[in-house]
């Protein structure tokens, strides 16, 4: 009887092991897709975006899924081992998370990363974005700007070249009647384009934002604040070493000036009538 269960259970133990090794998803054949969209993932309302799921070549279907959503849209493969999904114009209701997989012969791969699709313009409330310093800064230095709207937005955000570059703020009445966050940005280094705009969102809907705010961008100076510094500190150095050869050449003319003074008295005196000439003291060009 012993002898049967432990066939038996070794048998089941192959069949499982032969199963899995059969089915790619258990067993870590399929590679998993990856997800992307052009032309980026924060858009205006009216923009066209494209997905493209990438996978392996042995790929025959691909399916991109929202989260939300319960259908999904299936594409054939459009070359080499990438699939194209595209929206041609985006209205709020496209905003949310996607992701995609594949399928080969024996089954369906796993699936991608989450990729947040965030669609702009949903809200009209205007913003203002400005620093709260000069907007010429200097490099490695850290800048604070501030994100203000009449809107009694739930969160704000700051976005660089029209992607997302910091991590929400929750809104704070920071004025009568205004509501706004601030924001740190930097080190900021002078190779690099410092353009940025700001949003509103809500809590119930993070991936729909407001019309954005002005533009600001950071005019980063050629030079340090310590480099002007230095240049400073060695001028007041230069001045003061000038001024203390002055001082010493002033004091060998006046030495040398009453030397000559004291050298004509005692030459004048017991010498009878015989007249002197008077030594001449020369002084140093421009005293």
């Amino acid at each position: 009887m012993e002898d049967t269960t432990t066939a038996s259970l070794t048998s089941l133990l192959f069949l499982g092991l032969s199963l899995g090794l059969r089915n790619p998803v258990l067993a870590g054949d399929f590679f998993k897709p990856m997800l992307s969209v052009v032309p980026r993932s924060v858009v205006t309302t009216g923009d066209q975006v494209i997905f493209f799921c990438e996978g392996p070549l042995e790929a025959k279907e691909y399916m991109l899924y929202k989260e939300g959503r319960p259908d999904y849209l299936i594409t054939l493969l459009e070359t080499g081992n990438k699939a194209k999904f595209q929206i041609s114009s985006v209205q709020w209701k496209d905003a949310g998370r996607y992701w995609c997989n594949y399928k080969v012969t024996d089954g369906r791969s796993v699936d991608s990363d989450f990729l947040e699709l965030v669609v702009t313009g949903v809200y009209s409330g205007k913003l203002k974005l400005s620093v709260l310093s000069s907007p010429v800064i200097y490099p490695r230095a850290n800048v604070s700007l501030e994100c203000v709207s009449q809107q009694a937005y739930s969160w704000f955000i700051i976005t660089k070249e029209d992607e997302k570059f910091s991590r929400p703020m929750t809104s704070q009445g920071i004025y009568p009647d205004l509501f706004g966050a601030q924001f740190t940005v930097g080190p900021i280094t002078p190779n690099q384009t410092w353009r940025f705009m700001c949003y509103g969102f809500y809590w119930s809907s993070s991936q729909l934002w407001s019309v954005p705010s002005n533009h600001l961008e950071l005019l980063v100076s050629a030079s340090a604040p310590e480099t002007q510094n230095d240049y400073t500190v060695e001028n007041t150095i230069r001045m003061g070493m000038a001024g203390l050869v002055l001082v010493a050449l002033g004091i060998l003319v006046f030495e040398s000036c009453h030397g000559c003074r004291q050298v004509q008295q005692g030459n004048g005196k017991g010498m009878g009538d015989t007249p002197m000439q008077p030594m001449q003291c020369h002084s140093l060009p421009g005293q």
